[in-house]
């Protein structure tokens, strides 16, 4: 039942989450052709504003903006399904079905993470997209290009060992365990603002949510001076900060998990 409920939940984002990233890559095939002219003309020595050139100027600060808005939006829709199919109407017939708290929280969980996923790759492919085909204007561009990546692969490859390795995956727990954190954090501030406020639900979650930020940076401002204090002149200091980071940032996430189920479980009254 379980995958069913994630098929589900998966059926009912991807539409929006679709148009989305095809809006993002078309922003980025736009503002790239927009860029590409800019680039040409400069190379031919234009220094004038005609239309054409405004217009291109226009079009690139467009383009931007499009793929930021288009990021930001999936986030958005993924947060108001999860308020809309847990916390609404349509929330009393979620919580009927043969499944446990757990299962409809982690549904809406895989589901977010899953398409915010795509969405940072979609827009990491529509910024990317636009810069090379903007700078592909430049002669031997596509040659230079390919020679620095070849550099940059043989770079790292020398640099590997196994500390670098070490710090890479460092790095990696980290940042998988601050995704997973921020994620059970959006949920959590929704869940409490869905049975907190009265009126304008959304609107409290967003303020529960930064304020959960706010006494989140006052706690990792004290542990990390902790950190760096206790180990000031050990040349430990980054590789057990990285660590303790990635703890830090995995706990909070596993307690706002929890809170979060508690809540749905014992809290939540859509009668």
């Amino acid at each position: 039942m379980f995958a069913k409920l994630l098929k589900h939940d998966f059926k009912s984002t991807w539409g929006v989450i679709g148009l989305l990233c095809l809006v993002s890559l078309g922003a980025g095939i736009l503002g790239g052709g927009a860029m590409r002219y800019l680039v040409w003309i400069e190379g031919r020595g234009g220094e004038e504003m005609t239309v054409p050139t405004v217009l291109c100027i226009l079009t690139m600060i467009v383009s931007i903006l499009f793929i930021a808005v288009c990021g930001v939006g999936a986030l958005f829709a993924l947060i108001w399904r999860f308020y809309k199919s847990r916390f609404t109407d349509e929330g009393y017939l979620t919580f009927t079905l043969p499944v446990t708290s757990h299962q409809i929280l982690l549904s809406s969980m895989v589901n977010s993470a899953v398409n915010m996923l795509i969405v940072g790759i979609t827009t990491f492919v529509s910024v990317m997209v636009l810069m090379l085909f903007g700078f592909s204007a430049l002669d031997g561009f596509w040659t230079d290009f390919w020679e620095a990546i070849a550099g940059v692969i043989q770079d790292i490859a020398k640099s590997l060992t196994g500390r670098e390795i070490g710090y890479l995956l460092q790095m990696l727990f980290t940042a998988i365990a601050a995704f997973a954190c921020e994620l059970a954090v959006l949920m959590l501030s929704v869940t409490i603002g869905a049975l907190a406020a009265k009126k304008h639900k959304i609107l409290a979650a967003v303020g529960i949510y930064y304020g959960i930020h706010l006494a989140l940076t006052v706690v990792n401002a004290v542990f990390v001076g902790t950190v760096v204090l206790t180990e000031a002149g050990s040349s430990a200091v980054a590789t057990k900060l990285f660590w303790e980071q990635g703890l830090f940032v995995l706990l909070v996430g596993v307690c706002s998990y929890f809170l979060m189920h508690y809540l749905v479980s014992k809290k939540l009254n859509l009668n």
